[in-house]
Formats: structure tokens, sequence, C-alpha cells
């Protein structure tokens, strides 16, 4: 496979989120988040070119804190000069200096290079893409960008191979597609956010989280689903208080599953 490098434009927003969140430590259970990506592409933040995939995808596997603040933007592992070929870091490495492309101190972000995911890149791209380019070189800086701000805070346990193939794993063991298929919900048509709670329920057996996103022409689609795994990952929990069952969305009212 050949690799060409992530656009600038992709690492620099990255980097800019990265610098400016405040840092937050600590987690005691993750929450996959997978999302519809009609409901995604609906939103207006990005355009996706067709076709649209028609299966509920990645968008992130997250530390998470029973106290309703949940880590973020945890210090990633460093990455110096002499561990990196200079012409990578030429390519990523961005200093302070946005635009010079230069990398005489140590980066304190973790660069994602293809030989760290090595054989996790092809279900990657399948399961975990970005939506606007789901492509591999694409997905890349959607890829790195999950790591800094959620992937990171469980490094001291899950290093970066082991917390992408924990994800695909455990999306996998959790497809949310076939639950809704089973429970007889279907794409195109209106449910409860109820009904679609107990269908992932029933395949988890656990309560997960909906979230749901408002549409421009009045109503509401389903976004997100949430299933929630103990702080090793070894078992499905129920995503409990502080955190709701539903997000943006009546538990029985009706929403579009698009």
């Amino acid at each position: 496979m050949t690799w060409s490098f992530v656009p600038l434009l992709t690492v620099l927003l990255a980097l800019l989120a990265y610098w400016q969140m405040p840092q937050v430590d600590g987690y005691d259970y993750f929450k996959l988040v997978q999302q519809w990506p009609e409901s995604s592409c609906n939103t207006g933040k990005f355009s996706c070119p067709p076709p649209i995939k028609r299966d509920f995808t990645i968008h992130g596997l997250w530390p998470a804190s029973s106290s309703g603040l949940d880590p973020t933007q945890c210090k990633p592992s460093v990455i110096t000069k002499q561990q990196v070929p200079h012409t990578l870091l030429q390519q990523y490495c961005i200093s302070i200096f946005i635009f010079r492309f230069s990398c005489s101190v140590s980066c304190n972000y973790l660069i994602l290079l293809p030989t760290q995911l090595g054989p996790l890149v092809p279900s990657l791209v399948d399961n975990w893409p970005q939506l606007a380019n789901p492509t591999a070189n694409g997905s890349l800086g959607f890829w790195q960008y999950e790591w800094n701000k959620h992937g990171s805070c469980s490094e001291s346990v899950f290093a970066v191979f082991n917390y992408f193939q924990s994800a695909l794993i455990l999306k996998a063991n959790n497809n949310i597609t076939k639950f809704l298929e089973v429970a007889g919900i279907l794409p195109g048509k209106l449910y409860t956010a109820n009904n679609i709670a107990k269908a992932v329920m029933a395949g988890t057996g656990h309560a997960p989280l909906i979230e749901c996103e408002k549409k421009k022409t009045g109503g509401s689609e389903l976004f997100q689903v949430y299933v929630c795994f103990s702080k090793n990952m070894s078992t499905i929990i129920d995503c409990t208080a502080p955190t709701k069952i539903f997000v943006k969305c009546s538990s029985s009212r009706l929403v579009l599953y698009p």
C-alpha cells in the first residue's frame, strides 16, 4: 500500500484543538461511540462522498469517568527527533510557529505513523473511517485526533496498537446495525428513542446511551449509540448516571433512522 502524508490543514486543526483544550486525567470505564454515517453527514459540518456507508462506524473509544468529567487531551507519548526519520518530522512535527516545517525540539503529541497501525489499517478504514474522506490517507488525521484527545488518556494501559485493535474487537462484538435489524428497526423509518435503546440493550444486555441530532427541517435523527465497558474493556456495563440515557432525544418521541 502506498501512503501519502496527511494534509497539513487536518494536522493543524488537530494540533490546535490539542493545544487549546484543558487536560483532565483519570477514568474508570470506556465508551465505545458508534455513529450512523448518514446522520453524521447530515449535520452539515462536512460533505461526504457517495456512496455513504450503511453501517454504524466508530466515532471513538473514549475513557470516561463516573463523575461525569471525562478525561481528554492527556499527554501522549513523546516522540523525539531521534526516534522518527527527519523527513517524517518535517511533514508531521509542526512547532508553535504553525507554518514552519522544522522540529528541533521534541513533539509533545504522538505522531501516528502507518507502521504503528500496521495490519489494522484495512479494518480501520472499513470500521473507523473519516466519513469526509473514507480512505487510509484521509482517515489518518481522524485517528490521530481521536488518539490525542481520548486514547492518550488510557496510554498507561493500552498502547496505540492495542487501543485501536481493542476498538475494532469491541465494535465487531457489538454490531449496532445488526442489533437494530434483529428488533425490526431498519433505516428510512421513524422509531422512538426508547425502542432503539431497548433493541441495543437486547443485544448487549446493558443500557446504552442514545444520541440524536436535530434536523434543519424539524424533528430528530438517530445520530450515535454508546456502549460502555469496564476499565480494562473486559465486560460491558450500563451507561449509567450521571450520563443521561438519551441525548437530544425524547424517549417517547419519534426519531428518524435515515
